[in-house]
């Protein structure tokens, strides 16, 4: 799915030009989960307000990488759609150990919704550590 590969795309090491790419591709409710927050309930909440916030300071201080380890896993449904698999997850400058982490695995899930005008945005991002 494009948008699946666009999103990741401009998520990987983000820098704030990035944000007018990515914004169009979530949706105005968009969630993400707080892959780093033990807490199974913790969410980045709507596409301009704490999602926003986060990629313009903590998102671009970590330079984080999203690299899918198998191709994706895609089903649609209408206007809805799915994408999960497995992928690598690096926190590129992560201070607390003066570089790049381990490669953590996770396993993602993304559901997508198809706006009114035809183009697929990003409503729910979800992942977990696996090792």
């Amino acid at each position: 799915m494009a948008t699946f590969v666009a999103a990741v795309n401009y998520f990987n090491r983000f820098q704030i030009s990035n944000w007018s790419n990515l914004a169009p591709l979530l949706h105005a409710e968009f969630k993400m989960k707080r892959l780093d927050d033990p807490d199974p309930n913790s969410y980045h909440e709507g596409r301009d307000t704490d999602v926003q916030g986060y990629f313009v300071t903590k998102g671009k201080d970590d330079q984080a990488e999203f690299k899918p380890i198998d191709f994706p896993d895609c089903k649609i449904d209408g206007d809805h759609a799915v994408v999960s698999g497995f992928a690598w997850f690096i926190d590129i400058t992560n201070r607390v150990y003066g570089g790049p982490t381990p490669k953590p695995e996770i396993r993602y899930r993304f559901t997508f919704k198809k706006s009114a005008d035809g183009n697929w945005q990003v409503k729910h991002s979800w992942g977990e550590y696996v090792s």
